[in-house]
């Protein structure tokens, strides 16, 4: 098994800590991120994973600003000053993403647990070549499954070393395509509702994206086309192949 889900597992089991932070090796913690995660999950007990700030390198901000309309499929984000809690099974800007992310045990628990019975949830993230990004969405809303919430918390800040082969419209595009993909498997893997795309609506989101978002609508409509290319794909049919196989 190989691939940032496989690393993520090794550390579970390679830990006995009743509190997890994931590090990324481009990620540069503040010098105050693990006593401020500490003071957190200890005058919060309700969350199970939660994130803050992510921020730029200095040298990112002349980027054109469709770029930077992108930056938060790059793992850059700011939700202003106010922490943002929710327990509501979805995404929002509450959920916290891979840099940072500080979890409880049980929600580390409950997803190496579930990435073992559900060889298919391996899919999820990167591996190789391939740019999908569920895992991280994975391993938060094993909070849900915990009683738990997530949050964003505003005083973690870490500053995100984003390569600048990263920011070509091409590379962007294969970001958006996987996020769109990955929607549909989380989903899956979660056992939750996935909405169905008809071949029609494909060709119409373009131009409202483009409408609404300007040049990075061109790259964000991978998002659409990677959802569309994934959910139809029959996972009935992926049951059946691995029955066969044993």
């Amino acid at each position: 098994m190989t691939g940032l889900t496989a690393a993520r597992a090794r550390a579970i089991r390679e830990t006995a800590s009743p509190l997890l932070v994931f590090v990324d090796d481009d990620n540069v913690l503040d010098v105050d991120y693990l006593e401020q995660a500490l003071a957190i999950a200890e005058n919060q007990p309700e969350l199970g994973a939660f994130g803050g700030v992510t921020r730029a390198p200095a040298d990112m901000q002349h980027l054109p600003r469709w770029k930077k309309r992108l930056l938060p499929y790059l793992g850059v984000r700011d939700y202003g000053r106010e922490p943002i809690v929710s327990s509501r099974d979805r995404w929002g800007k509450w959920e916290p993403i891979g840099a940072g992310m500080v979890v409880r045990r049980c929600v580390a628990d409950w997803f190496l647990k579930l990435i073992t019975s559900e060889p298919r949830a391996l899919e999820l993230d990167r591996s190789g070549a391939a740019l999908l990004s569920g895992g991280d969405s994975l391993l938060a809303r094993g909070a849900y499954r915990c009683g738990l919430s997530c949050a964003y918390e505003p005083a973690l800040k870490l500053t995100h070393l984003v390569a600048a082969d990263r920011l070509t419209w091409r590379h962007l595009f294969r970001v958006l395509h996987g996020h769109g993909r990955s929607a549909v498997l989380l989903n899956r893997v979660l056992g939750l509702q996935v909405r169905w795309m008809f071949l029609f609506e494909l060709p119409l989101r373009l131009p409202i994206r483009v409408v609404r978002d300007g040049l990075s609508g061109f790259a964000a409509w991978g998002w659409d086309i990677g959802y569309f290319s994934q959910v139809r794909k029959p996972w009935a049919a992926r049951d059946r192949d691995d029955a066969e196989r044993k």
